[in-house]
């Protein structure tokens, strides 16, 4: 029974130690599932950690052998000597051994997240620390205590898996479940054979200004329409831009006469413009309900409590984070590379364990001058784990001088795919409007328009 003032279950910890000291296979069995930091009294962690040793070089364990690792351990005085014999002589049935070890590891639970309370109390009253942060951190301590309670369950046999694994591959045969998330990009779907897929990480990189933020828009939109449940994190533009920049593409209106004044110098709307505008606005908000947009979190910890409290509140599928050179590192005693790396890692810990795909923008190294060649992936800005982490990996290039085109050609290089091929191809954008076409058609022609403009 639990303690209330102590949250500990000395009863359970004293009947596993008991059961560990008298039967080795079910020693093992509570080994796979139970840590010696689960435990309460120090004796007990301590006669836990010689079992653990004692069968991790497949020792056998009773009395005499976990009292001589013990001693070898320096921890005999931390255990009395007539204690080992006495659990033994009270051990209940090896039966029992999960359903005691559950009971320790609630215990532990409970202990855990009074813990974490207790860290993010110490947090909040820091005046110092950001609001922000102190509720990413808050939400981050109670994180990691659900995940650490839930890692319990322990490994699966293979043989376990492949009933399941059938099953995935007759849907997305039959056609009932897609084996990706389509993004509305012709290409890029074949490419990927299917389009972003959860529990991976897509990596869009490129140099500045060459229309990462404008293509993961577009991406967002579609996948918000057809699927719903996107978060969008923009560390680089305010969320009043990411509507702008969204009805100029859904409109075709050039978005900076958005800013104009009606007889002023600048461009400014029509009258023709507004009719178009206010359909634009319409489909807009019917494809947008699926699709959150923050500007605030400014941190990857930041990022990661508020998709978490977004999946909690309405299931997710897409994570977009426009982009990850762009966050703050809370930890200042890391260099760039180093957080950056572990930025990317917390992304790809995100889609495995929320089951969501998640599409990180990155900035690419800027070219010395006189150079001229197309991005490798060793031009990924600031950090090397980024390639190393990441599923796949797409990097735009567009040829051409500094000032580009109206209209620009835009190659496009899959040069990472953990599961499938590389490949490039090419897409068309207009960056006044910031719509993106296909390769095969051009602006101007009747039957061209944006790949990513239709959900349906």
């Amino acid at each position: 029974m639990i303690d209330r003032e102590t949250l500990c279950d000395l009863e359970a910890e004293q009947a596993l130690c008991g059961i560990a000291l008298t039967d080795n296979a079910a020693a093992d069995e509570a080994l796979a599932v139970l840590r010696p930091e689960a435990f309460y009294r120090d004796a007990h962690r301590r006669i836990w950690q010689a079992v653990a040793t004692l069968r991790g070089r497949r020792s056998g364990c009773d009395v005499l052998t976990v009292a001589d690792a013990l001693q070898a351990a320096g921890a005999e005085q931390a255990v009395p000597a007539t204690y080992l014999p006495a659990l033994a002589q009270s051990a209940p049935s090896p039966a029992m051994v999960l359903q005691y070890a559950e009971m320790v590891r609630e215990a532990n639970a409970r202990r855990e997240v009074v813990r974490a309370a207790k860290a993010a109390i110490a947090i909040a009253q820091d005046p110092k620390r950001d609001v922000r942060d102190v509720l990413a951190a808050a939400s981050e301590g109670l994180r990691g205590v659900a995940e650490a309670a839930a890692a319990g369950d322990g490994p699966e046999r293979l043989s376990d898996l492949l009933a399941g694994a059938l099953q995935d591959i007759e849907a997305v045969y039959d056609g009932r479940v897609e084996p990706g998330l389509a993004t509305g990009i012709p290409m890029l779907d074949r490419v990927t054979a299917g389009g972003l897929r959860r529990g991976e990480m897509f990596v869009l990189g490129g140099r500045p200004s060459v229309g990462k933020s404008s293509l993961a828009q577009d991406i967002a939109t579609f996948v918000a329409a057809r699927y719903g449940g996107v978060f969008f994190a923009s560390a680089e533009m305010p969320r009043r831009t990411v509507a702008l920049r969204g009805l100029s593409a859904e409109s075709g209106i050039d978005g900076r006469r958005f800013s104009g004044r009606k007889g002023g110098l600048d461009p400014y709307l029509s009258d023709r413009d507004w009719p178009v505008l206010s359909d634009a606005l319409g489909r807009l908000s019917e494809k947008g309900r699926g699709l959150w947009v923050d500007d605030q979190s400014r941190t990857m910890d930041a990022i990661a409590a508020q998709t978490r409290r977004l999946h909690a509140r309405e299931p997710l599928c897409l994570l977009v984070v426009d982009h990850l050179q762009h966050l703050r590192a809370p930890d200042h005693a890391e260099n760039r590379t180093q957080a950056v790396g572990r930025m990317a890692a917390e992304c790809k810990d995100l889609a495995v364990g929320l089951g969501i795909a998640v599409l990180a923008l990155s900035q690419l190294r800027r070219m010395a001058p006189g150079e001229e060649r197309k991005p490798r992936l060793s031009d990924l800005r600031e950090s090397g784990d980024i390639e190393q982490i990441a599923d796949a990996v797409l990097l735009l290039h567009r040829p051409g001088g500094e000032v580009p085109p109206p209209l620009c050609e835009v190659e496009c290089a899959l040069l990472k795919q953990r599961n499938g091929e590389v490949a490039g191809f090419g897409l068309w954008h207009e960056r006044a409007t910031g719509r993106w076409y296909d390769a095969g058609t051009r602006p101007g022609v009747r039957a061209a328009r944006p790949v990513a403009g239709d959900a349906s």
